[in-house]
């Protein structure tokens, strides 16, 4: 009497069930160990920035920018405060040591008011 049961034909590029599954389930923790890890650093840049150890980028551009001009303002602003100064005065020394006192002035100030900033 013949065999009745249905054959199965076997593929012999396709894994046996069992290395299927073994396949499968390195797959899934490698993909859970990814997963933890991006968690992982995902709560070490939140607990820094928490912390105050990093800034964001577009914060210092900004600052960075609004302070440039601000002491931009503040030098161009010598040529009205020392103009007055410089026109009694003929001799090139003490030119440059009324400009070089007035820089300073306006430098120490400025730095003063950024670290009150913080």
């Amino acid at each position: 009497m013949a065999d009745q049961s249905p054959r199965i034909r076997k593929n012999p590029k396709t894994k046996a069930p069992a290395e299927e599954i073994s396949s499968a389930m390195e797959s899934l923790l490698a993909a859970k160990a990814r997963k933890e890890a991006a968690l992982a650093e995902n709560a070490e840049i939140e607990l820094a920035l928490t912390k105050k150890h990093l800034v964001i980028r577009d914060d210092v551009t900004k600052t960075i920018f609004e302070e440039s001009r601000n002491l931009r303002d503040r030098l161009h602003s010598l040529c009205t405060n020392i103009a007055p100064k410089l026109s009694n005065t003929s001799k090139a020394d003490e030119v440059k040591k009324i400009l070089k006192e007035a820089i300073n002035d306006v430098l120490r100030a400025y730095i003063e008011e950024l670290e009150q900033k913080l």
